[in-house]
């Protein structure tokens, strides 16, 4: 937008104008939101899913806790050589939310991608 209005003023306003009338919070948490988080849902056979919910149980599980050990440690490294002085559960908690478990992309992928 920045180079189309430098060499079209005209157009840059008209796209502000019209920007400026979308309200984004309402845009992304009612409308882009749910497509966004659940799209890969909309495909998948509850039947398989069933069939897989251990593996998916344990890998979702377990991929969660891997990322938040590794984040909460990156996260606590990186803060004590920065010189701030935080307590270890606070970065392992910052991990945690960070870490979503995420079985329905790997169900969503396609086949040659899974083992």
């Amino acid at each position: 937008m920045v180079a189309i209005g430098e060499l079209f003023p005209e157009v840059e306003a008209e796209a502000k104008e019209h920007l400026s009338g979308i309200d984004f919070n309402k845009t992304l948490m009612q409308g882009m939101l749910g497509f966004l988080l659940f799209a890969a849902a909309l495909h998948v056979n509850l039947a398989d899913l069933k069939k897989q919910r251990m593996v998916i149980g344990v890998l979702a599980t377990g991929g969660v806790l891997m990322s938040t050990v590794l984040v909460g440690g990156m996260t606590y490294a990186l803060m004590t050589l920065m010189g701030v002085h935080i307590r270890p559960v606070y970065c392992l908690l910052f991990g945690a939310l960070i870490s979503p478990p995420s079985p329905m992309s790997w169900w969503s992928s396609p086949s040659w991608c899974r083992a």
